[in-house]
């Protein structure tokens, strides 16, 4: 664990959150990370972030939500008779 998860980590803390919340939110890092890594083709550090990845990640999320909901939709819709 790098020193900067480790400092969102004991703010969290010091903010009084549930330890699940803090795993939902480290989860949802992580998930972050792999998609700026995948983008941009290096590791996410706070130098390199910028409120265009934040945008375009967003972005990212919807249209994946979007494929799953649709595949959702249609397996509920299936008729097998």
């Amino acid at each position: 664990m790098d020193v900067l998860t480790e400092k969102f980590i004991a703010y969290l803390q010091q903010q009084d959150r549930a330890p699940k919340t803090i795993q939902g939110y480290l989860c949802d890092l992580e998930s972050f990370a792999r998609w700026f890594q995948q983008s941009n083709g290096e590791k996410l550090t706070d130098k390199k972030l910028t409120p265009t990845d934040a945008r375009e990640y967003r972005q990212w999320l919807v249209a994946r939500t979007d494929v799953i909901m649709f595949r959702m939709d249609d397996k509920l819709n299936f008729e097998p008779f």
